[in-house]
């Protein structure tokens, strides 16, 4: 007999500690899921670093060795503690853990200031299939990455909802730009859909969804703004092209495959025979040039290859190219699998996406969203900015800390220059307080050990200087740079620059680019050179 299609779950309320108003997520779990999908969980929806030295904890005011206090970690938790009595937390159960611990804390063995109060809600037998971990409900934003307590993020939040606040320009200049063009920071907000992808993502094995590639070129803060970008444009959904629309549009592909199927075309001085590139300017009606820009594009997509001084198609290019759909979906393919001096894959895609998402042939917009979100990959640009680097491999949370800067200043010193605006604004009579007129040497405690030695709190100061280089036209070259190669075989697909500098795009591109992003080809290399065009 067959067991019926149910499984035993359990809702669990996970709240920030110490943050007003409340931050709080419900996450359901399988009853006998582990605690290490529970931690797993509890990092992604906070947006926590992965930090090795971590706790749970039933009791977190008693002394050590407490006859009254349960403890689950890891080994690192077991060795940092020498304490025998941790539980192993990946032989642990959430089901059974909270059945006899109604509430649990969880936080970093190494720097407690942030910790989660864990509590089941409820329970449920829902039908088998259901992914779990769900995201069921939630309020508000996690806070900014890098705020080192529920102190330090509330003054923050101030400086943000605070039009008037000096600092308030620059702390969102610096928030968006490291968000990303598709994303904003409101503390107010949160997206049910937006955290599950997210535990999706974190999982092992998570469900394939189109663009996840794309999505995870970027630094983990930018993801969730394209995730929703991408929802909201429907780029997630499938191609729709018709068999006229793929035949016009791979005509002049078509012919060059055609005329090289027999026994290839010759080369002559690293190009086509001049006469093949007449007698097919005289097909095409276009110039003998274009012709030997196609068949240059031949070999860059990967549909032929050369052999004996003479350009040779693929034998499976041959068979699909009798179907005009089949050989769109190549043509789509082989702009994954580009290779040349000058490119980059991570320009591509998100040039691609700029065409497909209707952005770049927007004279408001352009490539400027696209090449925002490539100065974020770029070297040293990075989730550095946020204070933890997805590149390194570390997930020792004692590492240095790497905070968005504004003029050379960090969010840690916007909090010390707050909290003396504020106590100066509170003194009378011409008397200063404490907190006015401390400095990084007086009290360890104190908020103001937060100011870095090397740095002031003038935080505006060179602002215009150290973003000019970050201007939406430079911005905007760097991603053209990486991908030239890409520009050069879209042209001929109807990719052009209109005389005022935007983007002229013919109507199937956008269809084209977003097959292209589908496509899950590896990418292999090319034997032509992206910057001379030859072969």
């Amino acid at each position: 007999m067959h067991p019926p299609p149910y499984t035993r779950t359990v809702t669990v309320r996970t709240t920030l500690f110490g943050v007003l108003p409340e931050i709080w997520r419900e996450i359901e779990f399988a009853y006998d899921a582990k605690l290490t999908e529970l931690r797993d969980a509890v990092r992604t929806v906070f947006s926590w670093p992965s930090c090795t030295r971590h706790v749970f904890t039933d009791h977190p005011e008693e002394a050590p060795w407490s006859r009254r206090r349960h403890r689950w970690g890891d080994r690192m938790t077991m060795i940092d503690y020498r304490d025998p009595t941790v539980v192993e937390e990946s032989t642990a159960r959430i089901g059974p853990v909270l059945r006899d611990h109604p509430q649990l804390v969880f936080a970093h063995s190494c720097d407690p200031r942030w910790s989660v109060l864990i509590e089941a809600v409820s329970g449920d037998v829902p039908p088998a299939g259901i992914a779990l971990p769900r995201v069921v409900a939630g309020e508000r934003r996690s806070p900014l990455t890098c705020a080192r307590d529920p102190y330090e993020h509330e003054v923050l939040v101030g400086v943000l909802d605070d039009p008037v606040h000096p600092q308030h320009e620059a702390m969102h200049s610096r928030i968006q730009s490291t968000l990303g063009p598709w994303a904003s920071f409101d503390a107010e907000e949160f997206s049910i859909d937006r955290a599950q992808a997210a535990i999706q993502d974190a999982a092992a094995t998570p469900p394939r969804r189109p663009l996840d590639d794309l999505v995870a070129r970027l630094p983990s803060p930018a993801r969730e703004g394209l995730r929703g970008h991408i929802a909201s444009t429907a780029l997630d959904m499938p191609v729709v092209v018709t068999a006229d629309e793929a035949a016009a549009f791979c005509r002049e592909i078509r012919w060059a495959i055609d005329r090289a199927s027999t026994d290839g075309v010759a080369l002559f001085e690293r190009t086509v025979d001049p006469s093949v590139a007449i007698e097919g300017a005289a097909a095409l009606h276009c110039t003998p040039e274009r012709v030997r820009q196609i068949f240059a594009a031949m070999l860059t997509l990967h549909l032929a290859y050369r052999r004996s001084g003479r350009l040779v198609v693929k034998r499976a290019v041959l068979a699909q190219s009798a179907s005009p759909i089949a050989l769109w979906t190549e043509l789509a393919s082989g702009l994954m699998r580009l290779y040349g001096s000058g490119f980059d894959p991570v320009a591509r895609d998100l040039f691609l996406l700029a065409l497909a998402d209707g952005s770049l042939a927007d004279p408001a917009a352009g490539g400027a969203p696209a090449a925002q979100a490539y100065r974020l990959t770029r070297t040293g640009a990075r989730s550095r900015l946020w204070g933890y680097d997805d590149d390194t491999g570390t997930d020792d949370c004692s590492e240095q800390c790497r905070c968005p800067r504004i003029a050379g200043a960090s969010w840690h010193d916007i909090v010390v220059q707050c909290v003396r605006d504020a106590a100066a604004e509170v003194a009378t009579d011409g008397a200063d307080t404490v907190a006015s007129q401390g400095s990084p040497y007086d009290d360890p405690y104190a908020p103001w050990t937060w100011l870095d030695e090397q740095s002031t709190p003038r935080l505006l100061l060179q602002r215009e200087r150290d973003d000019a280089h970050e201007t939406p036209a430079a911005l905007e070259r760097e991603l053209l740079n990486g991908c030239r190669a890409l520009i050069e075989v879209l042209a001929l697909f109807g990719l052009e620059r209109s005389p005022d500098g935007g983007w002229v795009v013919a109507p199937l591109l956008r269809e084209f680019a977003l097959a292209a992003l589908h496509s899950r080809s590896a990418s292999v290399r090319s034997t032509w050179d992206a910057r001379s065009g030859a072969f």
